[in-house]
């Protein structure tokens, strides 16, 4: 069996200044790019004001910086005037292209994501636009659409004796 260090005082420090040291790298590149990130916050200033609240992470890889914007419409249907128009903003976006859209729907919820994609320097972007909606409302609701059976592994613990 081998020996593994028991945690110490010290070691927690300095595990705590590790990670102190890495958030001041990544902050001095995302620092650098200060003029990509405050244009791409301005491109996008449209799409923060028309939804219902926004999220969003910066992240540094290198030199480059990377943007996970999400905002967020709690909607009725996805066939309304502010899926529309929200939609029609994120097209007339500069330099943001479409990329796909998804759907999730679970017991609680239902959301139609719709992804942009766009690069301003060293900026990387991803623009996510959530469309919430209630799994049973009167424009949308839930429906089974098939079933799924996988085969998934069974394991056990045999020990030789």
């Amino acid at each position: 069996m081998s020996k593994r260090k028991t945690p110490t005082f010290s070691s927690i420090i300095a595990q705590r200044r590790e990670l102190a040291r890495s958030l001041r790298s990544e902050n001095a590149v995302i620092e650098a790019n200060q003029d990509g990130i405050t244009a791409t916050l301005a491109v996008l200033a449209p799409v923060f004001r028309a939804c219902d609240s926004h999220y969003v992470n910066v992240t540094s890889y290198g030199d480059d910086v990377w943007m996970d914007v999400t905002a967020r419409l709690d909607v009725e249907t996805l066939k309304g005037v502010r899926v529309a128009d929200m939609l029609e903003r994120c097209e007339a976006l500069p330099g943001f292209a479409s990329r796909d859209s998804t759907d999730y729907c679970s017991e609680h919820t239902a959301q139609r994501t719709y992804k942009y994609k766009a690069t301003f320097g060293n900026v990387r972007t991803t623009l996510r636009i959530e469309a919430n909606l209630p799994v049973e409302g009167d424009a949308c609701r839930r429906v089974q659409v098939g079933t799924e059976i996988r085969e998934v592994p069974v394991y056990a613990l045999e020990c030789a004796e």
